[in-house]
């Protein structure tokens, strides 16, 4: 039907809207096909019209069919006479859900010129931007929001998840408490305040909200993710296995959920953690973390497929630098295992190079720290500094020294005894640490009673890990605590502390070659992983003058060589008693989360002694300006 009569033309339109508002309203589908039909053939006559395009996009919106909303949407922002903000709104949030993320806020940025108060334009320019990784821009947008709306849970959750990933856990959780408090069963908020909890070590209470979510949605994959998340940071393989496998139950084929599948029998040192990532890969090729995970398992051969597609994804400048220096890496790695040497060493080049962009590090401050910490825990002073006078729930034994230096074996090796319990590497020391204004020259002021508040926190951390389990003796594997040995001995003045002594070169090489997991922008420059080398050798050499027998210095190559004999001397350093079934490291069913795993699930071996010979003329430059290579 042609429509000419302008009387007849206003009536259509005009029965058009009204009926799909009241479809709208009152989710009636006949009202809102009938909506549908109106503005069809209201539209046959007058296809430019925006109303009538902008609304027929709401209604194929509505039924999920994007492509189709997407087109009548831009037939109404294009054919409007003035600019309309709710007409890029609309196509912005088409645009959200189709994925096209940097299009949807190029909408909003023109909505926002026409109504920048807008609280679509507000909420959803924050939760873009959110998205695409620039949470300080969001953040003004999502904080207007929640100023306007502080009755709604779900702002107040918003601007909570801003607090949890800047890690200001305790605005975070006092955010998300008033969500909470306004509607007890706010899925949302209970699971970001579980979150919030796990991460600031709260895990009791972490694991209430947990289970309380779950509850709330027995059936929602990202629940289960979630805990299984929590068991796995609390070193429960076979449990977080459990959540992983109920949530890849319920969703389905997930890349994310078989990544973390992998990543956990890969703690575990099994075969199936190449079968999780090949999955992952299978189902995305270019989740690159899966890739480069599966290179980690040494389990690819030089003529795999996969590794000559990867290294033509490396060189594919199309693929932005940070997802090829992830192949890099991967790459660099499987060609290491395989012997090819220089391969690796080109692949690993350009992703240390790329990656070290990406972070804002100064190496200045660190080694400074050198000077610093010797000058308070002087030879003269340092049995005149005070010490903590509560012996604390635990035993710890902390092990030391430069990450990839065998701080992982000799916790394999400590936990086959049965007095032993092994954390893992734990952060409750350097965070604590990290917060103390002034440090280190601050702790001259202190008295007893300061290190002893220091003992109970961190006590109560490791019992909140454990959930209060019988063992006292724990290992604290953290490598970077070399930093703080004197403030150990301050604190816990009955610990052990081990000191890992491996020749640097090797230490250098495999921290070079393998990407570590969390932050350690100073292995990715060769002058910045020198000056870091050459700091530790100086303070661990310190700490070894200042401590005599108070430190035991494990020695790796003499380890590898004679298993039994320096294994008798490291438990006489922690007078209990030896046997050389600890050393059968193979056997052992604890989790290893570094980037140790496979390797330290298999029988000691002197693989990995003079490695850094493979590389002796690349990394010269290091080698040869190294204060020492063993203490």
């Amino acid at each position: 039907m042609n429509i000419t009569n302008k009387e007849k033309y206003v009536e259509i339109l005009n029965n058009a809207h009204d009926t799909l508002g009241l479809g709208l309203k009152d989710n009636n589908e006949d009202h809102i096909k009938k909506a549908e039909d109106l503005y069809t053939t209201f539209l046959a006559s007058y296809p430019d019209h925006p109303d009538a395009n902008h609304n027929l996009g709401i209604i194929f919106n509505r039924r999920n069919e994007l492509k189709e909303a997407l087109s009548y949407y831009s037939k109404a922002v294009e054919n409007s006479p003035y600019p309309v903000a709710q007409f890029y709104i609309s196509r912005a949030t088409c645009k959200f859900h189709l994925k096209e993320h940097i299009n949807a806020l190029e909408d909003l940025n023109e909505a926002e010129k026409i109504e920048k108060d807008n609280p679509k334009v507000i909420l959803n320019k924050g939760i873009v931007l959110r998205l695409l990784g620039e949470e300080d821009k969001a953040f003004p947008y999502i904080h207007k929001y929640y100023l306007n709306n502080k009755g709604d849970p779900q702002a107040i959750n918003r601007l909570a998840y801003h607090f949890l990933v800047k890690e200001n856990h305790k605005e975070a959780q006092r955010l998300l408490g008033e969500a909470i408090n306004i509607d007890p069963n706010h899925y949302d908020s209970i699971m970001n305040y579980a979150n919030s909890c796990n991460k600031s070590h709260s895990r009791k209470e972490a694991k209430q909200y947990f289970e309380k979510a779950l509850l709330l949605r027995p059936n929602d994959p990202i629940a289960h993710l979630n805990y299984g998340a929590f068991f796995q940071e609390g070193n429960k393989p076979e449990e977080a296995l459990r959540y992983y496998m109920k949530s890849l139950e319920l969703s389905g084929e997930n890349i994310h959920i078989l990544h973390n599948i992998g990543t956990i029998y890969g703690e575990l040192g099994s075969e199936k953690a190449a079968e999780y990532y090949r999955k992952a890969l299978k189902l995305q090729p270019n989740y690159y973390a899966s890739f480069r995970a599966l290179c980690y398992t040494r389990t690819l051969k030089e003529d795999d497929n996969l590794l000559l597609e990867m290294e033509k994804n490396f060189l594919n400048e199309d693929i932005n630098e940070l997802d090829r220096a992830e192949i890099g890496h991967g790459l660099a790695f499987a060609y290491d295992n395989l012997k090819v040497f220089n391969k690796a060493i080109k692949f690993i080049n350009f992703s240390n190079s790329t990656l070290r962009k990406s972070y804002a590090y100064d190496n200045k401050k660190q080694i400074e720290l050198v000077d610093k910490l010797k000058n308070v825990f002087t030879k003269e002073s340092f049995s005149k500094i005070p010490k903590s006078n509560d012996t604390g729930a635990y035993s710890p034994i902390f092990i030391v020294g430069m990450p990839r230096s065998g701080t992982s074996l000799v916790e394999q090796v400590l936990v086959n005894h049965s007095k032993i319990r092994g954390c893992g590497e734990l952060v409750y020391l350097p965070d604590s640490i990290r917060d103390i204004s002034g440090y280190p020259e601050s702790i001259n002021s202190w008295n007893e009673n300061y290190f002893s508040k220091f003992n109970n926190e961190y006590c109560n951390k490791v019992a909140e890990l454990l959930e209060n389990d019988t063992e006292k003796i724990i290992t604290d594997k953290m490598p970077y605590n070399f930093w703080n040995v004197g403030f150990i001995k301050k604190a816990f003045p009955e610990s052990k502390i081990i000191m890992c002594n491996r020749d640097l070169r090797d230490t250098i090489t495999s921290l070079y070659i393998l990407r570590l997991t969390g932050g350690h922008p100073f292995i990715f420059d060769k002058k910045e992983l020198l000056d870091y080398s050459n700091a530790f050798f100086d303070l661990a050499k310190y700490w070894k003058d200042l401590l005599l027998d108070d430190l035991y210095v494990f020695d790796y190559e003499k380890f590898i060589d004679n298993k039994k004999i320096e294994g008798e001397k490291l438990f006489k350093y922690l007078e209990l008693e030896f046997d050389k079934k600890f050393l059968e490291i193979e056997k052992n069913t604890v989790g290893v989360r570094t980037a140790s795993n496979f390797q330290v699930k298999k029988k000691i071996n002197n693989s990995s002694i003079n490695r850094w010979k493979n590389y002796s003329a690349e990394l010269s430059e290091i080698f040869d300006n190294l204060k020492g290579y063993k203490l």
